[in-house]
């Protein structure tokens, strides 16, 4: 089911004690804007980065991915840390895009008009400590041709569960997708609450599969539109340990499922195996939240 989305990047700049914030023409913000047609998030940071304080930056990491759906609209942000490239002054010459972007600390920014409280909270957290995550939990490829008109497009959004037994170290494939899968829908909008009614559905025994608590996040892939009318679509790919095998499917080795992706040609191929080989370790769920939610 695809639903009129926005997709939007976010950019935190540091530089030491120092932050980025970009002079708007209703306050103060950080470099933030919509991914646009055939862009990736990660390129989109970037881009808007230049756009709108004047400065190359390259991004050193994820510090949060906030997904907020509803019935008829999906949200979807990722806010990246990054760091200068090279000594480039900031935008002191107004344009569309911005007035002004000046290098703040935290309580320098308390002085500012802001064009909301979030700038703020976004960059005292940064400060306290928040958890830097790797790149790689953010997948996807730029189309051929960007197309510079900001992305107002519809989205497909779907999860995808690595299920491993936790007392056999097997894994688990169906044969519909190879692994189990589900695509959001109006009664169910949300990643965590899709994740259990896959698992769930797949239940043979008796009960319900006790499944966020063994949630983790492997991976947002994102493929972008590369044109106004075709439909976006992120693939929410996440790790589930569960201490039963009466799932519908079946168990196989780390080689196995290695051979049967491989066979099928399936999207998450390269994926699964860096996870089967350590290569890309699963993050808390906490990386995941909703736009709204604190920033601690």
């Amino acid at each position: 089911m695809a639903v009129p989305a926005v997709l939007v990047s976010l950019c935190v700049v540091r530089q030491g004690e120092r932050f980025m914030s970009v002079h708007e023409h209703d306050g103060w913000y950080l470099p933030a804007g919509r991914v646009d047609f055939g862009e990736t998030f990660a390129t989109g940071a970037v881009r808007e980065t230049l756009e709108e304080a004047g400065i190359p930056v390259k991004l050193d990491g994820i510090l949060r991915i906030q997904h907020t759906g509803s019935p008829s609209y999906h949200r979807l942000r990722v806010i990246y840390l990054a760091s200068p490239t090279d000594n480039t002054p900031p935008k002191s010459v107004a344009d569309h895009e911005t007035i002004e972007a000046k290098w703040v600390t935290v309580q320098e920014l308390r002085q500012r008009e802001l064009r909301a409280r979030e700038v703020f909270d976004i960059f005292s957290w940064t400060e306290r400590g928040a958890t830097v995550y790797p790149m790689q939990h953010v997948q996807g490829q730029d189309c051929a041709t960007i197309n510079h008109q900001k992305c107002e497009c519809c989205l497909r959004a779907v999860v995808t569960l690595i299920v491993r037994n936790t007392a056999t170290n097997l894994y688990l494939v169906v044969p519909e997708h190879q692994l189990p899968r589900g695509e959001m829908s109006e009664s169910c909008n949300n990643v965590p609450g899709l994740a259990n009614e896959i698992l769930n559905s797949l239940n043979c025994g008796s009960g319900e599969v006790a499944v966020e608590p063994q949630l983790s996040f492997l991976a947002l892939v994102h493929h972008p539109p590369a044109k106004r009318g075709e439909i976006a679509v992120v693939d929410f790919v996440l790790v589930s340990t569960v201490a039963t095998a009466e799932l519908r499917g079946e168990w196989v080795s780390a080689q196995q499922l290695r051979e049967r992706l491989s066979a099928s040609g399936h999207d998450h191929m390269r994926l699964v195996g860096d996870f089967v080989d350590g290569v890309l370790l699963p993050a808390p769920m906490t990386i995941l939240t909703h736009e709204h939610a604190p920033y601690q």
